[in-house]
């Protein structure tokens, strides 16, 4: 049984973040590679060509690059529930708090935890617009998402950021939302 009295907070899993985007990087190695060669075989043979075409190659591991340094940097808990609420910190979604009110639904599927909200636009305008692009974005593919019946909530928490199953962290959160709300 779970205990609900005292606050919980979830870290992310930085290996298993890691380990998900290595074979990216590594499918895609050998099309930069490949891409690289034939910027270089283009009959203008100028410094810009061969610049862009550098920096073109240089741009992946330079992304696999920050995206390591931002997870090493991550040093908060990305999930955090207690008695008033649920503070989600992720990498890409930076939401801060949500009280149990403000919460309609949580859901689970084998990528991530779904948070659904009662009036989304107030949670939007009090993080603001650069933090909520992501949740505005996921609340313009629901629609579409009851048409190809696949859940989509405005709030994701990744799957591949969490040390446990999305199924165990619905539970949590539905345990922790039915105890206090």
């Amino acid at each position: 049984m779970l205990n609900v009295h005292e606050p919980l907070s979830i870290y992310m899993d930085k290996r298993k973040a890691l380990r998900r985007i290595r074979p990216l990087f590594l499918w895609l190695s050998p099309i930069w590679v490949l891409i690289f060669i034939m910027m270089c075989l283009t009959p203008p043979h100028d410094f810009l060509t061969v610049l862009s075409s550098l920096l073109f190659v240089a741009e992946l591991p330079f992304s696999y690059f920050l995206y390591a340094r931002s997870l090493k940097k991550q040093s908060k808990p990305i999930v955090s529930l207690s008695s008033q609420g649920i503070t989600i910190d992720t990498l890409c979604t930076r939401i801060g708090f949500l009280r149990w009110d403000e919460i309609t639904d949580v859901r689970a599927n084998k990528r991530t935890v779904g948070i659904t909200l009662n009036d989304p636009k107030t949670v939007y305008n009090r993080i603001g617009l650069k933090r909520s692009y992501l949740m505005r974005m996921n609340g313009l593919a629901a629609p579409l998402s009851n048409l190809l019946r696949i859940p989509v909530a405005p709030i994701n928490i990744p799957q591949e950021y969490l040390p446990m199953s999305a199924d165990e962290l619905m539970l949590q959160i539905e345990a922790y939302r039915s105890f206090y709300s």
